[in-house]
């Protein structure tokens, strides 16, 4: 079970040869960041490589400790996720917990957010339970931090990932900068078609991953 290692984060230090084996194939399958390039190809899937929380029922209470300098942008996406009907229940927390929200500054960078899984349990030899993970937005992007506004998108699709979906081509915030049109579509921004308490298709992939796992 490892534990500290921030694929695709983590530029400190000099990994032994293994760990760089571990990290090269772990960033081929858990890097799915809002990219700064279109992309039009159908998402194959709206599970996130396989990977999720080992929890299941009509109760899985999930804890976000929400270090984002954009604090209620971060927030808002966490609120409209959190009342879709799904068994989701995402509180806030005060201290390192289940998911990490933050943002930074970093303008070399090619991607506006990204999700890591920092701490797991192999489930099959390819793919494994998440016990912690980041979502990341990166600042350097400029997003609109408005209520329902891009930046809100990009933090939607970074915790949706760390609950275990993919992108898809939806409507929602999951296809945000992966389809086209998304990007001037400010429906696109939600964790829906709006940013209600309505069903919702990534809702709907929440339910049928955890309401019966």
């Amino acid at each position: 079970m490892p534990r500290g290692m921030e694929f695709a984060a983590d530029r400190c230090g000099k990994p032994t040869r293994k760990r760089r084996l571990r990290r090269l194939l772990a960033l081929l399958t858990l890097v799915l960041g809002v990219q700064l390039v279109l992309s039009v190809s159908p998402a194959s899937s709206h599970d996130w490589s396989w990977w999720h929380w080992d929890r299941g029922g009509s109760y899985i209470p999930i804890y976000i400790w929400n270090t984002a300098a954009l604090s209620t942008t971060a927030d808002n996406a966490r609120k409209d996720i959190y009342y879709r009907p799904h068994p989701m229940y995402l509180y806030t927390a005060s201290s390192h917990t289940n998911i990490t929200v933050f943002d930074t500054n970093e303008p070399s960078a090619n991607y506006c957010g990204l999700a890591e899984i920092v701490d797991w349990r192999w489930w099959t030899p390819w793919t494994g339970h998440i016990l912690h993970g980041h979502a990341r937005y990166n600042r350097a992007c400029n997003y609109n931090t408005g209520l329902n506004g891009r930046a809100q998108g990009v933090f939607c699709q970074e915790i949706a990932h760390v609950l275990g979906l993919d992108h898809a081509n939806t409507g929602d915030c999951m296809g945000l900068s992966y389809y086209s049109g998304y990007n001037v579509n400010p429906n696109a921004f939600c964790f829906g078609p709006t940013c209600s308490t309505a069903w919702s298709h990534p809702a709907l992939d929440l339910y049928y991953k955890y309401r019966y796992h």
